[in-house]
């Protein structure tokens, strides 16, 4: 994501843990997430938490460094899937539903400004179709294209649109959540 924000502020800190499968190019800081970070508290306007909660034992315990990162009024940015396929294992633990999110982020001092299901039972069904394509080699490959562009041509319609949100609430794809601290 760092590429898509990058333009927009004037500073950035990128931490991941080392059992991460995911190399980036602009990491500051190496951590084991499942303790404090060695950064002073009230450091940071925003926290971007993009597919990481998952992958945390005690996510109340992340909830709570973000919080203390956070200077007053600043914002917690999270996405978390829901319906999604184990990765990174051994290190994926939870999937969470908004009710899951809401609790964590109030239990930490967090005030929910938006939390939302994106995605509903087409884009679930295409990430599973192609997830699973992908594993049959090139003709797999060209298949899981052809079913994430159908579903996007699908939810592009108004048919296909009011199906994904009729069903995002109970079969959404992931949430996204904006918290502030108090």
């Amino acid at each position: 994501l760092y590429s898509l924000y990058s333009d927009l502020v004037d500073d950035i800190t990128c931490v991941d843990w080392a059992e991460s499968l995911h190399h980036s190019p602009h990491l500051d800081l190496i951590h084991d997430l499942r303790k404090p970070l060695p950064i002073p508290d009230s450091s940071f306007d925003t926290v971007i938490c993009s597919d990481v909660l998952e992958h945390i034992p005690t996510p109340a315990s992340v909830f709570a460094e973000v919080r203390r990162l956070l200077r007053p009024g600043a914002q917690l940015i999270m996405n978390v899937p829901f319906m999604y396929g184990i990765h990174e294992s051994p290190h994926d633990y939870h999937r969470y539903t908004s009710f899951g999110l809401r609790y964590y982020a109030q239990e930490a001092g967090l005030s929910v400004l938006e939390l939302e299901p994106i995605g509903g039972s087409v884009e679930v069904m295409a990430d599973l179709a192609a997830k699973n394509l992908m594993k049959l080699g090139r003709v797999g490959s060209v298949g899981a294209r052809l079913v994430q562009g159908l579903a996007v041509m699908l939810r592009r319609t108004r048919f296909g649109a009011r199906f994904s949100k009729s069903t995002s609430s109970r079969w959404p794809l992931l949430y996204f959540l904006v918290a502030q601290r108090r």
